[in-house]
């Protein structure tokens, strides 16, 4: 409505009387209309920052028709194009290094996902795929270990949430992502890059959650210990 309805130009003066600096966080979300909105928004003359990591794209917050239908289709380069046609300056180094997740985690997510991420850690935690079934029980009944499903958490009776639902949290220790059986698969041979981009985002998201150790469990044989 702002666009079509030529209010652009009241709702950036405002910006400009009122504020000095205009930030958005998230802004991989933003998608059709909205992305848009926040282009012409930075046309303000106030200093803008976007903050968003593309491969965080787990929704759009909304879908117009054919508009931007393509805008995460092209690829990363072709995302931050997008902003540099706006005029921004794109920085894809100063948050490349976690301060949540250890070297090992931040390698693994690199080497099998093929995204990128380094640490500003220096210590070390482990990464391990779990199938003895008393193991599972366990870390399934430790309070302290966050269990992180694709969707569906509700329906267990612990310490869950789903992957792309985390984003953004940063209170978990010790992490469990629960795989079904493609996914647990793919990952054990390595093969974590064929994921279907949607998936490898929302896992991504779900391994980058962890302060600790990323256990990696086969949802049927969590379904067969509780």
């Amino acid at each position: 409505m702002v666009i079509e309805y030529g209010a652009l130009e009241k709702v950036q003066n405002r910006l400009t009387r009122h504020f000095d600096n205009f930030y958005v966080d998230e802004v991989q979300d933003f998608a059709a209309n909205d992305f848009n909105l926040l282009l012409e928004l930075s046309r303000a003359d106030v200093a803008a920052l976007y903050a968003g990591d593309y491969y965080q794209h787990t929704y759009d917050t909304r879908r117009d028709g054919n508009t931007r239908s393509t805008l995460y289709a092209k690829g990363a380069a072709a995302y931050t194009g997008e902003f540099k046609k706006a005029g921004f300056d794109v920085d894809t180094m100063s948050l490349a290094r976690s301060r949540r997740c250890s070297p090992a985690v931040c390698a693994y997510i690199t080497d099998t996902l093929g995204i990128n991420i380094g640490s500003l850690r220096e210590d070390d935690t482990k990464i391990i795929f779990v199938s003895n079934p008393d193991e599972i029980s366990k870390i399934y009944q430790n309070p302290n270990v966050v269990k992180l499903f694709y969707q569906n958490q509700a329906k267990y009776d612990c310490y869950s949430n789903n992957w792309g639902n985390s984003k953004g949290l940063d209170n978990y220790q010790d992490v469990c992502i629960v795989l079904n059986k493609t996914t647990y698969e793919l990952l054990k041979a390595d093969r974590g890059r064929e994921l279907k981009p949607a998936t490898k985002n929302k896992l991504y998201v779900a391994c980058s959650r962890t302060r600790g150790k990323l256990y990696f469990v086969e949802e049927k044989l969590l379904k067969s210990v509780i």
